[in-house]
């Protein structure tokens, strides 16, 4: 008797545009621009785009536009932290709490291809409250993301590494 044939995983498209997650998926990604040479200066220097990449936890139960109201807010605070760092925010990650972890191992995916240099998070609890970061400082998260990670709560305003 044959057994039909599984694939090890899901399967990846390393050409185009990432596929768009079906609508009952945890993970959402809202990407504002592509990676570019910005314009020049006032001074007439030329400005390279430095990337930065946020992620958040949204709580579970929230119907879609409220989960979506949030998470535009959440984008705008984290753009302006990024931003006073001298970063510009393309990609939020999001996962919903208790439904597992698929937008943080996206933000990985998305930072080890050098999409992102720095990952903006509300607080560091947000990060450490996933499987794989449990118990981790701002430092050893950084190390696994391969970015410094900017937090925004009054504890640790302002810093990364």
């Amino acid at each position: 008797m044959r057994r039909p044939f599984r694939a090890a995983g899901p399967a990846m498209s390393t050409i185009g545009p990432p596929p768009v997650p079906p609508s009952n998926t945890n993970v959402v990604m809202t990407v504002n621009r592509p990676n570019r040479v910005d314009g020049a200066h006032r001074d007439g220097r030329a400005t390279v785009h430095r990337p930065a990449a946020g992620y958040v936890v949204v709580p579970d139960g929230l119907d879609a536009i409220d989960a979506q109201v949030l998470l535009r807010r959440w984008g705008q605070a984290l753009a302006a932290a990024a931003a006073r760092q001298g970063y510009r925010l393309d990609a939020v990650f999001a996962d919903v709490r208790g439904r597992g972890d698929p937008g943080l191992y996206e933000l990985v995916t998305h930072v080890r291809q050098g999409r992102a240099r720095l990952v903006v998070v509300p607080d560091l609890p947000t990060l450490t409250g996933s499987v794989c970061l449990d118990g981790a400082d701002r430092l050893t998260a950084g190390r696994f993301l391969r970015a410094p990670v900017l937090t925004m709560d009054p504890a640790h305003a302002g810093q990364h590494r």
